[in-house]
């Protein structure tokens, strides 16, 4: 080749290259031969070549965890799992497939199993998704029990927490609970505030409301019976006392009053009756019992009424009018001698009115 080539180069020298035939023919420079294209296609296939083999390097742990997927399957669809040995590296594949390392752990006696997910499922998904766990499987009945253990403990755990909420709300929103007895004494107050306008009607309504709600009002009671007397409906006023009584009878103040309305209007049997129904309430009080005297001594009850007025003396020794009604019934009795007593320290109590004091001393005269 470089003969050929010195020849043409000296033909063209000496302008043979001016020859029409020879015109197109030129000298081939002489240059060594290249060898970068090979080097270029040998590195590329030595690229290519590792490429592959991390490639291969990199699908091993899938395709063991699919073949174990798989036989998990047949193992969990037979009654008797069989035992299946994990691949030559299942932490690595687990690291490498981003899964928690196998849980060894399980009961004693029972055959190991595969749990996994659904083979089906694992073949849909990417590599860098799927992961298995070595872990036993137990059996139908033993699953529904522990199932059974796990949902009891759940309960269990979560009834102090629901408990201690239902009482946290509860105690941040208590329902405020309003008792009949709170409901008559705001009716008795509005009752008050319209006796205090004038409007006399709209307060009777108010009391007789209170002891609707409240029977045991007994301020309400008294502003009625008050309120009636006062318009002179002094039989309304006894029905409302009665009807207290009948609940209480130890309140003697209402006994009284009772009492006092009955002699009113002449009904002096009634008043008697009356105060003795509640006189074991009363047997220290010498204001009930000089009432109680006084009433059985208008009677012709003289014998009852001194056995009142003994006690009555006794209670209070310093009251005048009393005393001397002590000595009218033991007159009436025939008892002289006590009467006239009687007479004499009813004027040393020196109490008695300019009349009463007079009418003492013309009984005193007679004996």
């Amino acid at each position: 080749m470089s003969v050929i080539n010195q020849v043409l180069n000296q033909l063209e020298q000496r302008g043979a290259h001016t020859a029409p035939e020879q015109t197109m023919v030129r000298a081939v420079p002489n240059t060594r031969r290249s060898f970068t294209m090979p080097l270029l296609a040998f590195f590329l296939a030595l690229i290519a070549g590792f490429a592959a083999w991390q490639w291969v390097q990199q699908r091993k742990p899938e395709v063991a965890a699919v073949s174990v997927a798989l036989k998990t399957d047949s193992a969990l669809r037979s009654d008797e799992p069989e035992k299946l040995t994990p691949p030559q590296q299942p932490a690595a594949a687990q690291v490498a497939l981003g899964a928690p390392p196998p849980d060894t752990s399980g009961v004693s006696g029972k055959k190991p199993g595969v749990s996994a997910v659904n083979p089906p499922a694992m073949l849909s998904q990417p590599a860098s998704r799927l992961s298995f766990e070595l872990s036993p499987v137990p059996r139908t009945e033993d699953r529904g029990q522990r199932t059974e253990d796990r949902i009891r403990h759940q309960k269990e755990a979560a009834a102090p927490k629901e408990k201690a909420a239902a009482n946290a709300s509860s105690s941040e929103s208590p329902i405020k609970q309003v008792s009949p007895e709170q409901r008559g004494d705001a009716e008795f107050r509005k009752a008050v505030a319209l006796m205090q306008q004038g409007r006399i009607t709209d307060a009777q309504t108010g009391y007789e409301a209170a002891l609707r709600l409240d029977a045991g009002h007994d301020a309400a009671r008294q502003a009625l019976v008050a309120l009636l007397l006062e318009n002179k409906r002094g039989a309304e006023a006894e029905r409302v006392l009665q009807e207290r009584l009948k609940s209480k009878p130890d309140h003697t103040v209402f006994t009284i009053l009772l009492a006092r309305l009955q002699v009113d209007r002449g009904a002096l049997a009634d008043a008697t009756a009356t105060l003795e129904k509640s006189l074991q309430h009363a047997s220290s009080q010498a204001d009930y019992l000089a009432f109680l005297a006084a009433l059985l001594q208008r009677q012709n009850r003289h014998e009852e009424a001194i056995a009142q007025y003994k006690i009555v003396t006794r209670l209070a020794p310093g009251n005048g009018v009393w005393l001397m009604g002590y000595g009218i019934s033991l007159q009436a009795a025939l008892r002289n001698a006590d009467a006239k007593e009687a007479f004499r320290k009813a004027l040393e109590t020196q109490t008695l009115s300019p009349d009463l004091q007079a009418f003492v001393q013309q009984k005193i005269k007679e004996m």
